[in-house]
């Protein structure tokens, strides 16, 4: 789920359509959570925050990139980013 969820996340990124782009990767967090998936959760926390980003949210874009790279570090795997 978390895998398809965010690949249509990026999808309508890339697309431009960034509301939809958004509760995709919003799903697709909320399953690598209940999964306890701390990789998942880092990868839809930075694909949020360029959602964010395009949205013009620049605190919550900000807040989500910081999320994904305290879970790098805490899995110690920098190509989560």
């Amino acid at each position: 789920m978390a895998s398809l969820a965010r690949r249509i996340g990026l999808a309508w990124l890339r697309r431009g359509d960034f509301l939809v782009a958004l509760s995709h990767h919003d799903r697709g967090l909320a399953a690598a959570l209940r999964a306890g998936d701390k990789a998942s959760e880092a990868s839809f926390h930075l694909a949020r925050s360029s959602g964010m980003m395009e949205v013009g949210d620049g605190a919550a874009a900000e807040r989500a990139g910081k999320m994904a790279l305290q879970i790098a570090e805490e899995l110690g795997d920098p190509r989560l980013l």
